[in-house]
């Protein structure tokens, strides 16, 4: 019998593992087994190099870095001055002006000071109350938009050398109203808001009449002010009052020998009167006239102003074309009658020939003082003797004032 070596299986593997190497088939790398017969298996061989089965390297180096600053400051400031002395000694506080009104400031001055007696500058501290409620002003003065008529301002000040307090001291202002200013707060006349505010331009005011409240126009320049308006037209705008008769931005009396409107005195009471009146004329007038006429007559060929049911006399504003008794008095011509005294201005006109010649006694301020207190209305007329066709005389701007 004839014996052949290796035609039997072999004990290590398989033929077709001849020459392989390790990692050349799936699982190799993870398979436990020597693939390729050298001894070494799965990552230890060469063979797996690479192989992600064998990528076990995990990165582990993350900071940790774990150091904790623990140098936290602690020191505390102790150097403030242990031997510091407060301020001495008592202040005085003023809150001014002590009667404010809604316009003004209030300022809180500290009248008397402390002293320090370690020589540090004294300052001080400011709080203001409003009403006996803390307000958040710390300032030492308001301004007037903070506060409001009625209002009890209290202003509290307090000394300091910057870290120690000393005496305090408070003073209170109640603001008042500006008179004539509002509804709420009327004046009693024109007069006493120029008394309050010392000045005021000219325009409406409240006005307390009689225990009623009204706006009132006051005129607060002329002769120092203080007057109530009653009448100001200037009738190249303004319509003639009913009475007068409308004609080229005049009025005048059309064909009567008299024409009369009323002024109210709009319950004023008034001891003075001020009057400015622009006279135009025509024909010839003769200022005042020679006959003995009462003050209920046409005495005069101007303008007369009365006042009261019998009439009483305040003041006459006669034009003249001039001429013998035609002028005015000062000229030669016919005196004023007894209850007119000097209370006039007469307008020497020069002539009239013209469509109302003029303006005459343009913007002059006629003022009468009266004996008494007064509160009744004015009558004003238009005069002549004569029919318009001889003289005439008409009215361009009137204004009556009382105080």
């Amino acid at each position: 019998m004839l014996l052949v070596a290796g035609c039997g299986p072999e004990e290590d593997g398989d033929d077709d593992d001849e020459g392989r190497e390790e990692g050349t088939r799936a699982g190799d790398c993870s398979d436990g087994a020597y693939n390729d017969g050298d001894g070494r298996f799965d990552c230890d061989d060469m063979g797996c190099a690479g192989s992600p089965d064998c990528d076990t390297e995990t990165d582990v180096d993350a900071d940790t870095d774990s150091d904790t600053d623990t140098d936290a400051d602690t020191d505390t400031d102790t150097d403030a001055d242990a031997d510091n002395q407060a301020p001495e000694g008592e202040i005085d506080v003023e809150v001014t002006p002590v009667e404010p009104t809604v316009d003004d400031r209030l300022v809180c001055e500290v009248t008397m000071e402390a002293t320090d007696p370690d020589g540090d500058t004294v300052g001080y501290l400011y709080g203001w109350d409003v009403d006996g409620e803390a307000s958040t002003e710390t300032s030492s003065s308001l301004g007037p938009d903070l506060t409001d008529f009625g209002e009890t301002w209290t202003c509290t000040a307090t000394s300091t050398d910057g870290e120690l307090t000393g005496a305090s001291d408070w003073d209170s202002v109640t603001v008042e109203c500006q008179p004539g200013y509002s509804e709420d707060c009327p004046a009693e006349s024109c007069s006493a808001v120029l008394d309050k505010t010392g000045s005021a331009p000219d325009g409406e005011y409240w006005i307390d009449v009689d225990g009623t409240t009204t706006e009132l126009t006051c005129d607060m320049t002329t002769d120092g002010g203080g007057w109530v308006v009653l009448i100001d037209d200037d009738y190249a705008s303004d319509s003639c009052p009913s009475g007068w008769t409308a004609d080229s931005g005049v009025c005048y009396r059309a064909r009567q020998l008299e024409a009369s409107v009323t002024v109210d005195n709009q319950n004023v009471e008034y001891s003075e009167v001020l009057m400015e009146v622009e006279l135009y004329c025509g024909g010839s007038p003769d200022a005042f006239n020679e006959n003995s006429y009462t003050i209920d007559e046409g005495y005069l060929d101007g303008v007369s102003i009365t006042y009261g049911h019998t009439r009483r006399h305040v003041y006459s504003l006669p034009i003249s074309q001039g001429g013998g008794n035609s002028d005015c008095p000062s000229e030669g011509g016919v005196s004023a009658p007894s209850y007119v005294g000097s209370d006039y201005a007469c307008a020497d006109a020069g002539s009239c020939s013209g469509t109302w010649d003029g303006p005459h006694l343009s913007g002059e301020s006629h003022i009468v003082t009266l004996g008494s207190a007064l509160s009744e209305a004015f009558e004003v007329r238009l005069l002549s003797d004569q029919s318009y066709s001889d003289e005439e005389v008409a009215v361009g701007k009137l204004k009556l004032a009382v105080r």
